[in-house]
């Protein structure tokens, strides 16, 4: 219980009023373990002009529903060590911040820990925690009361200090060059985040980093998912060093511009942690940054955490996605897909010119990234097959009546009973293995087919290089049956 009577609106003293800036009617909670000795100590609190109660029962007064609100909270050290978490776990759910009272001032070693023998530093110590809390909630100016206003950088933190002490309930809407996205509040708790199709924790921090935009906050009382579940007070301690983290793995990554990332599958190493390597598995086939991060479920900390570790084992690649690669560079390609197609049509085979690309089944996923950088790429929308069977790549326009179709083959002798089926009738095989195929060499020969050495044409060939895949087709379509 909180014992009111010791409340009182007492004028400061003449005393205080020399050495404390005067205190705007500084509301203290005193919270001991059910005994009267702190009651002289909150009689000088009292003569220095703050409003004081004491609570001889802590788990009562810090419960999370209570209506009564302090500046400041006092906590005893014999209040800590009778209770323990339970009520460590009570304050982290308060808005307030907290002042721990030890015995005596060689024992105060923590930021938040002071002597109770000395009324004057105490009350120096609340007027500095007080001033510290208005500059921060002032420092961004619009609160609950102005009811819309514009981003600006470190915007989000404040306004929800504001609303949290204003017990506000209703909903804040956010409108940003990315999307649109809300918060709402249950009786000044944030209770769920949503921005674009993020939602809960993820949501509010990501909003926590926007610049630009405007919000605007509407009063409403209707009930609420809640997909936050930590104490707003909570939050807004641990916010700063989670938003900081953020930044500072983005740094260590480097400059992601015009790349996505990818993790070679099968890549040998040492095993990796479990959510480590759930990452690894997404990045498969190559994908931006910010791709993975909107789409997965984890805290964007939890993620940079992984990539960091996949970074530091040199798995984590970049693939350039900057640029898009010209095939058809000159007319003349265009006047030889032509010809090639009224060959083909002429031997029985009729369709797209096609261009075999032969290669490991884990280079697959770099080689689609690439053939999709083309100009004129145009990527099928079946998804590529889980079996290592041929399937198509893309379809490159040459003109209105011209098309290439380039076929992805993986070398991989379980389906290779299908590769006749795809080399009959193929401009050209081109194989990316230097080793290549003895049954592939010989399919070629049979069925009449140039196979070309991809590494001879291009050296240091990467098949997740848009430039080198166009090159290749360039050589492709100038190849001359044997």
């Amino acid at each position: 219980m909180i014992d009111e009577s010791r409340a009182l609106d007492g004028a400061p003293s003449s005393a205080a009023s020399a050495t404390l800036p005067a205190p705007r009617a500084t509301r203290l909670l005193l919270l001991e373990d059910a005994s009267d000795s702190l009651a002289p100590l909150g009689a000088e609190l009292l003569d220095l002009g703050f409003e004081v109660a004491v609570a001889s029962d802590p788990r009562v007064s810090l419960d999370p529903t209570s209506t009564a609100r302090f500046d400041i909270l006092l906590v005893a050290e014999e209040a800590l060590r009778a209770l323990g978490p339970e009520v460590g776990a009570l304050l982290r759910q308060r808005s307030e911040p907290h002042l721990v009272l030890v015995s005596d001032a060689a024992t105060a070693w923590a930021d938040n820990e002071v002597s109770r023998a000395d009324a004057h530093v105490i009350a120096q110590r609340v007027a500095r925690l007080v001033r510290e809390r208005e500059q921060q909630a002032t420092s961004f100016s619009p609160g609950p009361s102005d009811g819309s206003g514009t981003l600006a950088p470190g915007w989000l933190l404040p306004l929800v200090s504001a609303f949290a002490g204003e017990r506000v309930t209703g909903a804040l809407t956010v409108t940003t060059t990315d999307g649109a996205g809300e918060l709402r509040f249950a009786r000044g708790e944030l209770v769920d985040a949503v921005y674009s199709q993020l939602e809960g924790l993820k949501a509010f921090f990501r909003l926590a980093l926007e610049k630009e935009g405007t919000w605007q906050f509407t009063e409403a009382s209707s009930l609420v998912m809640r997909r936050i579940t930590v104490a707003t007070a909570e939050l807004l301690r641990m916010a700063p060093a989670e938003l900081s983290r953020v930044d500072q793995a983005r740094s260590a990554l480097g400059n992601l511009e015009g790349s996505d990332l990818y993790v070679e599958p099968g890549a040998v190493g040492p095993p990796l942690a479990p959510f480590v390597a759930a990452v690894a598995a997404r990045l498969s086939a190559p994908r931006p940054l910010d791709a993975l991060l909107d789409e997965s479920p984890e805290l964007d900390t939890e993620l940079f955490a992984a990539l960091l570790e996949l970074d530091k084992r040199g798995l984590l690649k970049r693939v350039r996605t900057s640029a898009r690669a010209v095939v058809f560079d000159s007319p003349s390609l265009i006047d030889r897909v032509l010809a090639c197609a009224t060959r083909s049509v002429g031997s029985g085979f009729r369709g797209s010119v096609r261009i075999v690309l032969a290669c490991a089944p884990t280079s697959l996923s770099l080689l689609a990234h690439a053939t999709s950088r083309l100009e004129e790429a145009i990527s099928p929308t079946a998804p590529a097959p889980d079996a290592p069977v041929p399937y198509e790549l893309a379809s490159l326009c040459a003109s209105e009546d011209a098309w290439v179709v380039l076929i992805a083959l993986p070398l991989d002798v379980t389906g290779s009973p299908l590769w006749p089926l795809v080399i009959a009738g193929a401009l050209a095989v081109v194989v990316f293995d230097e080793k290549g195929s003895l049954l592939l060499s010989d399919l070629c020969e049979t069925s009449g087919v140039v196979l070309l050495s991809g590494a001879s044409i291009v050296p240091a060939l990467d098949p997740g290089n848009h430039e080198h895949i166009a090159a290749l087709v360039r050589v492709a379509l100038g190849a001359e049956r044997p």
